[in-house]
């Protein structure tokens, strides 16, 4: 995807033959999360365009494609996810539509993301017994969000960059560590100091039959201190 489409565009719609059904709902998520932008992902089934789609929350997913209707098949959902059908030769006019609505529903600031955050926790409160309270929760969603912990004053250790773009590390608070995983956000390596406030959304990783604690990091900023 160029830089130049989402400089030009408030929402993202894509086509292709070749994709999947199985797997447009969770790329879909993925570039809406990327991109913040409201999305739609199609791939061709029984000669018909069908895919999903998601929302930000300044924008009504629902609202918004109930405007298009006259151009769907098909569609159902909420605010932020929806399934739509559509034919093949009403797509390019869907996304011009799309666009449009999304420009008229969302003002400017409205595609600055937002991060909530749930709880203040430190890493000695985020061990595997209270983690597995945390995925007692689940399955995560729209209607059901995983819950995001503010942790201050980190170190940043061993930082390196994997699969390309994302960066893995040791965080450690007050002699307690845990590994840590920024996906997509490699180009803050060279935004770490020394200490670090992050939003995380904690898991648990077994490897070898071996459960551990893992920090997926969804962002960082310096935590001030010298």
């Amino acid at each position: 995807m160029s830089s130049g489409y989402l400089e030009e565009s408030r929402s993202i719609v894509l086509y292709s033959a070749d994709w999947h059904p199985g797997v447009v709902g969770i790329v879909a998520s993925r570039l809406m999360e990327r991109y913040y932008r409201p999305t739609v992902l199609l791939c061709l089934d029984a000669g018909l365009c069908k895919g999903s789609a998601r929302g930000i929350p300044s924008f009504h997913l629902f609202q918004g494609l109930s405007r298009c209707r006259d151009l769907l098949l098909d569609f159902g959902g909420h605010k932020y996810a929806a399934g739509i059908k559509i034919k093949p030769e009403n797509l390019e006019m869907f996304r011009e539509r799309f666009e449009g609505v999304v420009r008229e529903m969302v003002p400017e600031e409205g595609f600055i993301p937002v991060m909530t955050l749930d709880a203040e926790a430190g890493l000695d409160h985020l061990g595997l017994d209270e983690v597995s309270k945390f995925l007692d929760l689940s399955p995560f969603g729209a209607g059901n969000p995983e819950p995001v912990i503010l942790v201050r004053n980190v170190e940043v250790l061993e930082p390196r960059i994997v699969g390309g773009d994302h960066l893995s590390f040791v965080a450690r608070q007050n002699g307690r560590t845990a590994g840590a995983i920024a996906f997509r956000q490699a180009h803050e390596l060279e935004n770490l100091d020394r200490r670090m406030e992050m939003a995380v959304v904690p898991e648990i990783q077994t490897w070898q039959g071996v459960r551990k604690v893992k920090l997926r990091v969804k962002g960082m900023r310096s935590a001030g201190i010298g």
